[in-house]
């Protein structure tokens, strides 16, 4: 691709948490612009949750603490911390706070899937190393046939050398 001109990261806020998005750069090359996501990979059938061990409260834009007037005229803003915002717009039940049946429903269909997969690959083995001992038995046929009509050569007429046949 073209060399990169520029990059800017998106702030926390602009991130999909529904796909795990963790962070969003805008790349610019000669021509182009390009939206770069960045995501944590996770089990599809996690998407009813809301990850909150990648997203943190994040800080709350487009609420400042002082009004214009408030801070010219010297005020001191009245609050005991940052102010900050959760992500969970949809207000999805949280990661952390699954239950141990929800954990364990979840192990348990990974084990039975890894198991599937197994099972499957070890009938593909099987089948595979079938097929290849009967290609090696046809081999050795083929081989054994070769040598047989080798040695069983009929000579159609002995008493004329190559170099007596004539066009």
């Amino acid at each position: 691709g073209a060399p990169t001109i520029a990059t800017a990261m998106l702030p926390r806020r602009f991130c999909d948490v529904s796909k795990c998005e963790v962070a969003r750069v805008i790349r610019l090359s000669k021509g182009t612009v390009e939206d770069i996501s960045l995501k944590v990979p996770r089990a599809k059938d996690l998407g009813e949750y809301f990850h909150d061990d990648l997203y943190p409260d994040t800080a709350r834009a487009g609420k400042p603490v002082l009004t214009l007037e408030e801070w010219v005229s010297g005020s001191e803003p009245n609050v005991t911390g940052p102010l900050t915002k959760s992500m969970n717009v949809n207000n999805l039940k949280l990661f952390s706070q699954r239950s141990e049946a929800e954990k364990n429903a979840k192990k348990k269909a990974a084990n039975a899937s890894a198991n599937t997969f197994m099972k499957q690959r070890q009938e593909r083995e099987k089948r595979e190393n079938e097929r290849n001992q009967v290609f090696n038995q046809f081999a050795a046929m083929a081989t054994s046939h070769a040598n047989w009509a080798e040695n069983n050569k009929v000579d159609e007429n002995p008493d004329i050398s190559d170099g007596e046949w004539s066009d």
